[in-house]
This record gives C-alpha cells, structure tokens and sequence, in this order.
C-alpha cells in the first residue's frame, strides 16, 4: 500500500498488529474528558449468508455490505461458482462497525474482500473517510480490496465516492468498483431508491464478477459534478463533465422522474478545472422551464463512446412557478356580479393579472392591485394581489370562474376559484 510503504511481510503478524492498533484507537472513554463519537459504531448484528457447499481448494471471497447487496446475495454466488463466497451485513450498515465484524470474522477472510458500505452516509465527510480509512487498516493485510461505490442518489453521494476515490489512490491492494458508473434507472424499484429490481441484482452482480474475476474495464466511465436549483421561473442545472479518457466534451442530460428531459454538450469554458489537466471547456449551463409538482430532477454524463454513463447530481425539487389565489366571494346585485380575492404569480411580486369567464365564455381581464397583506405574509412575494371589481351580467343562474395568467415559468393559466351566482 502507498500510505505504508513496503507491504506486510506476514499475516498473522499483521492480523495482530491490527488488531492492537484497533484496541489502542477505540474512542476515549468519559474520564479523559472527550465526548464519544456522534456517530460511533453500534452492537454488530449481522445477516451471515455462509457457502452452502464449500470445497477445498476454491479461492474465498468474503463480503461485507448493507441492504442494497443484501438483495444480490443470491445473484452474485451463481455469478462466482468457482469461489466460496460468503457474505456479512444488514439494511443500515455503516463503515464505522466494519472494523469489529472484519475482526470478528477473521475465519472467513482470505485473500479477496468485496466492501459495499457508503449508501447509509449520515453527511459528514470527514468521519466517513475516517471509518473509511479504519477499515482498509484493518483489511490491510488481504490482497484484494474491492469497494463497490453508491449510487448517487442524492448529493452526500457524490461526498462518499469522492472519500472512495481518494482512499484508493493511497492503497495499493484497493480497487473501486463503479456501481456509481454502470447504475440505471431500471435496476432500482423507484426514482430516489437503491434497493436493487431483478435486473438490478443481476448488473451488481456481474460487476463484482468482473472485478473479483479481474476482468473490469477501469476509469472508463465520465465524471463531473452538478448544480440543480429552482431559480424564480426556471431550473438552472449547471456543472462540469468530462471523459478521463478524452478531452473531447461529453453529452451531459438533465433526468426528471426517470425520463430524459434535456441535453447538452459539456463544453463551456470553466477556468476552475485546470488542475483536472483536461482542457478547460467542460462545463455546461442549462436553464430549464419545469411542470410544477415535486420533481426527481438528475444529471447524467455519458462517456464519448456512449456505452457507459454515470449520474453526476440529484435533487428532489418541489417547483412552483403556477399562479395561485381565491375567489373568495362572487355577490349578485342589479345585473351585476362583484367579485373579490387574490392572485399571485410565485415568479413576481408585480400585480398578476386574472381572467373572468362566465358560463365559460371570457368576460374580461382585471390587474390584482389592491392591497393584501395576509398574502404577503403568507408568501412573501408583496401584498399587492388582490381583486375587487364588478362586471355585469344578465339575470339566472350562472357560474363564474377566475383564472390566474402565467406570466413567466410554468405551463398553465390554473382557475383559482368557481362560484354559482343566481342574479
């Protein structure tokens, strides 16, 4: 390993040596004054999956996880029949109880471990890459690390394959494998989720084949990094993204809800990316007009030759650009109907503007002038939205509807209220 210069001379040697600097690093107790960890390491309750038929002579694999493997247990032994392959881990394992269950389970660890830990990130990054580290010192002594990354699901991902990436630069006997990379919509059960579909569990499978076997393509995937933000009338989705292999831009798309919504090629200057040694046109600059609603809005790169992608940013936005109001009384005189409420456009605080249909015909267009201040301390976007006018109408029964004009982002003239009028 880099970080410790020569490689260790023996195993057992190691295995005690480890085990003592574990002991000498546990957390300082009341007494010397320091408070515990926040988010130090529960009791190990592990789900042991053990080979059902393990052989003498088959090269071992052991594997330590949370829930997202723990639905590929079963696809990933039949991707692997020359190994015995065991498996340790539950829904909602963090790396700072690896250390414990790897002593625990010296028995079962030979030569290759597969890591899956890192979708349970509580948000610090700084510990993360300190249970990190713990881990690799305790696994130091196997010669093969494989550390599956998370998919990024949500933005501390991006936190977690970045700490990932760094501790497998310092050692030598780690390898990442690029779930982060290879991942797609259809190998989960929902937008936002990671537990793995039936096709899911097949891909995991095959990628932790491929690089138990030693047959992973390495860095191929692109990466980059993204900025989602509602902007007061649009989505402005900016970032950077580029091919580790290439210099050549790279085709970034915006996904809503699972589905493509947008695309552009990275090739924005960015002068804040010449330590990448990359060029400096990557980046990319997207303004997007979105339905209102709560929205699963992602970032994807695809590599140059368009066989492998990865998601580079996600957010769960709830936009809303639409009018909104009340009509909160329509009142019958002499061939007459006065009509009173509010109107807003979120996207200005200038009057918005509302149409009077009658019967459903358009009857006229009113500016909302007058002074509301419960609006304005609802929404904060000014008190000058409301409406008070009279416009006339023949005698019977009528039904009367206002509707809020968009002004600027969103997609519809919504009604905001409908009243019955007898004249």
């Amino acid at each position: 390993m880099r970080s410790g210069g020569t490689r260790p001379m023996g195993r057992s040697l190691i295995a005690l040596l480890t085990l003592l600097a574990m002991l000498a690093g546990a957390a300082p107790s009341a007494a010397q004054g320091t408070e515990p960890d926040a988010e130090s390491a529960p009791e190990v309750r592990t789900e042991t999956d053990l080979d059902p038929n393990p052989e003498a002579g088959r090269p071992r694999v052991w594997a330590i996880h949370d829930s997202v493997m723990l639905g590929a247990r079963t696809n990933t032994r039949a991707a692997l029949p020359g190994y015995e392959v065991n498996f340790d881990g539950f829904g909602g394992f963090r790396p700072q109880a690896a250390p414990a269950l790897i002593a625990r389970q010296r028995h079962l660890i030979d030569d290759i471990v597969v890591v899956a830990l890192g979708t349970n990130y509580l948000g610090n990054e700084a510990n993360f890459a300190a249970d990190v580290e713990r881990t690799l010192v305790a696994l130091a002594d196997v010669d093969r690390v494989i550390w599956v990354n998370a998919q990024v699901y949500r933005r501390g991902m991006l936190e977690v394959n970045r700490v990932l990436e760094a501790a497998a630069t310092r050692w030598d006997n780690v390898q990442l494998a690029d779930w982060a990379g290879i991942w797609r919509p259809e190998y989960v059960w929902a937008p936002g989720d990671v537990h793995l579909t039936h096709p899911g569990r097949d891909a995991y499978a095959e990628l932790v084949r491929s690089h138990v076997e030693g047959d992973a393509s390495v860095g191929l995937a692109p990466k980059g990094a993204a900025l989602i933000e509602d902007k007061r009338g649009s989505l402005l989705v900016t970032g950077y993204a580029y091919d580790p292999d290439d210099e050549a831009p790279v085709m970034t798309r915006v996904l809503i809800n699972g589905q493509v919504y947008a695309e552009q090629l990275a090739r924005r200057p960015r002068s804040d990316l010449g330590h990448l040694e990359i060029g400096p046109r990557h980046g990319f600059r997207m303004r997007l007009s979105v339905p209102d609603g709560v929205h699963r809005v992602c970032v994807e790169a695809l590599d140059l030759d368009g066989k492998r992608s990865r998601v580079i940013g996600c957010e769960q936005v709830a936009l809303h650009h639409e009018p909104v109001g009340s009509l909160d009384r329509a009142v019958p005189g002499a061939g007459t109907i006065t009509l009173g409420g509010w109107v807003m456009d979120p996207d200005r605080k200038r009057p918005s503007v509302a149409h009077v249909y009658i019967d459903g015909r358009y009857v006229t267009a009113v500016r909302a002038r007058v002074e509301r201040p419960d609006v304005a301390a609802a929404f904060g976007n000014g008190s000058r939205h409301g409406f008070l006018f009279t416009v006339p109408s023949p005698p019977g029964v009528h039904e009367v509807c206002i509707y809020g004009i968009n002004e600027m982002a969103g997609w519809r003239n919504p009604s905001i209220g409908c009243r019955t009028v007898t004249v």
